[in-house]
């Protein structure tokens, strides 16, 4: 019923390709991406990294669209095994690449994160029950008891708040950055926003994702500005009347000139910052609260584009991509071989390398489609003959 093969994995990457270059020009075009606002800009995000984790086809709803001959002659010499007696193909040759890929950049990744964890751990301190952040997380923790977990510390590494730890959450301030009662109420009120909104473990699910796609430069792109959809999405919650917005907005500028010169870069996948150092993220953010509900577009055309986004989803799994003839078709221009242009040698019980005028063609694992006069050779016989 389900089936992963390579057609649907390269269908998997037609589609997410599509959807991050949607992403990109949405991004890069600030007056666009005031008119979808952020649950059409959430719906691209989300269906892009579903495709990601679902390459698969499912056989009762799939349909072959099949490619024109040259693409058809590429695809059919990849797929088949030249390699070792018919044992590997080029495709099994990425395959193998493509997984150590993954290991190695998730070895880099756990290193990584073990070595920034580490030397965040050791700089951490207790904030003196006097500060008045410790106040301030308390009437948080009333109006969203969720996060009771949360607690609090300060560390000298660090220039932007973060929220760090997926089983035990901390809310990190910088050690010499002095805020107000209300600003330490919308800078905590923000980071408790990610953790009740689960955006650790998403950043972290779509790290894991990231990892398994190395090798598209695209998802480099697609991380930074998932990054920035979460920060988004909380600044949205937060501040919700007009007075809120201008001193939410006060409050990052204010944090964003303290973050001018970075002590320590956090590359931790299980921390989220309140402000990084990126001109073009703060500027979408402020444009994204200010100015998003007088740019909207209608319920209707909204509704529209939603329904483009299903629809595309649904077809990258109706449709696929197939050679339009398969290996045989390719090398011969026969379609039935039969016992004068077609032979056998027999690599073991299941499996037999197919000869078609001479020339090697692929491994089968089943003769049952084929004539059964075909002549069948015991690898050894051919070897004695070859030897003689």
């Amino acid at each position: 019923m389900i089936r992963f093969s390579f057609s649907s994995f390269y269908m998997s990457i037609i589609f997410v390709n599509l959807m991050i270059l949607l992403l990109f020009i949405i991004f890069q075009n600030q007056k666009l991406m005031l008119k979808l606002g952020l649950p059409i800009i959430g719906s691209v995000v989300f269906v892009t990294i579903l495709r990601m984790m679902l390459p698969f086809e499912f056989l009762f709803l799939s349909h072959n669209i099949y490619f024109p001959e040259p693409i058809s002659k590429i695809l059919c010499n990849l797929q088949h095994a030249y390699f070792f007696d018919g044992r590997f193909s080029l495709c099994t040759f990425l395959g193998i690449f493509w997984v150590i890929g993954i290991i190695l950049f998730s070895i880099r990744s756990v290193k990584i994160e073990r070595s920034f964890t580490k030397q965040l751990e050791n700089s951490l301190h207790k904030l003196p029950e006097s500060d008045p952040a410790h106040q301030v997380m308390k009437d948080i923790q009333i109006e969203f008891p969720k996060s009771s977990r949360i607690k609090l510390r300060s560390s000298s590494l660090i220039s932007s708040p973060i929220i760090y730890g997926l089983r035990n959450p901390y809310i990190l301030l910088p050690e010499d950055l002095i805020l107000n009662k209300k600003q330490l109420y919308y800078v905590l009120r923000h980071e408790t926003g990610h953790y009740l909104n689960h955006d650790l473990l998403l950043k972290h699910a779509f790290h894991v994702i990231c990892i398994i796609y190395w090798w598209n430069p695209l998802c480099i792109y697609l991380r930074s500005k998932f990054d920035v959809f979460l920060e988004m999405r909380v600044d949205n919650s937060i501040s919700t009347s007009p007075k809120q917005k201008v001193e939410y907005l006060e409050c990052i500028l204010f944090i964003a000139k303290h973050f001018i010169s970075p002590k320590f870069p956090i590359r931790l996948t299980s921390s989220i910052a309140f402000c990084k150092n990126a001109d073009s993220d703060l500027n979408h953010r402020f444009r994204v609260l200010m100015e998003s509900e007088h740019h909207l577009l209608s319920k209707t055309k909204i509704n529209l584009i939603y329904t483009f986004l299903i629809t595309m989803f649904i077809f990258s799994f109706l449709y696929i991509f197939e050679a339009s003839y398969d290996g045989l078709q390719n090398q011969t221009n026969i379609t039935t071989p039969d016992k004068e242009n077609c032979y056998f040698i027999k690599l073991s019980d299941e499996k037999y390398k197919l000869y078609l005028n001479g020339k090697y063609i692929a491994i089968e694992k089943s003769l049952e489609y084929y004539p059964d006069d075909i002549p069948i050779y015991d690898r050894e016989e051919v070897t004695e003959y070859e030897e003689d």
